[in-house]
């Protein structure tokens, strides 16, 4: 269906890394533009009316620190 189609996107993501010993930590962040886009569409107007939109993850970013035993 043509009102259910969305035109192509790219995500961009990206981690730096850092170990030294038995230590370990990242740095990571996810759709980095915070790109609007949807991962599934479903058209539901015959029984229900509407249209179901699954939103993708917005903007996301965070640290990960490790220790080796």
């Amino acid at each position: 269906m043509p009102r259910l189609r969305q035109s192509g996107y790219a995500l961009f993501g990206g981690h730096i890394d850092f170990e030294r010993g038995p230590f370990s930590a990242s740095i990571w962040g996810k759709n980095l533009t915070n790109k609007f886009y949807l991962t599934s569409r479903v058209d539901l107007t015959g029984g229900f009316g509407f249209d179901y939109n699954h939103v993708g993850a917005p903007r996301t970013y965070g640290v990960t620190v490790g220790y080796k035993f």
